[in-house]
């Protein structure tokens, strides 16, 4: 039997042959899911509400749980932010004041220096 190839290195009914088993392999797991949905949900129809009930409780106990986690997380990095923040603050505010006091000095200088300047200037036009 000679075999067809189709624009590849795989021969033409190796390609179609896996093409087709990978469909009715994809049907056959849709309808493998459809049957186990309805097999949960006639499983959840006739389960008895008390375990229904406790089962629900369950799920909102982890819920709370994984909540009361998040916050104790959440909460902490809010603390860490705020310390973070608050040194960044303090260090900004000792700049401010570091860079206040020079300019300060500087302007004490300059008026020095304007003052020795227009003294100079008085006695050289004497």
């Amino acid at each position: 039997m000679s075999q067809l190839y189709c624009g590849g290195t795989a021969p033409f009914s190796f390609t179609v042959y896996h093409t087709h088993f990978a469909l009715l392999k994809h049907k056959r797991l849709l309808k493998y899911e459809k049957e186990y949905l309805e097999m949960k949900e006639r499983e959840r129809e006739n389960e008895d509400p008390l375990v229904k009930l406790q089962k629900e409780n369950a799920r909102h106990c982890e819920t709370i749980l994984r909540l009361e986690r998040e916050n104790d997380d959440l909460a902490h990095e809010l603390v860490t932010s705020k310390i973070e923040l608050r040194r960044k603050l303090d260090a900004v505010e000792d700049q401010l004041e570091t860079s206040a006091n020079t300019i300060e000095r500087v302007t004490r200088q300059n008026e020095d220096l304007a003052e020795e300047n227009r003294n100079l200037q008085r006695e050289y036009n004497q």
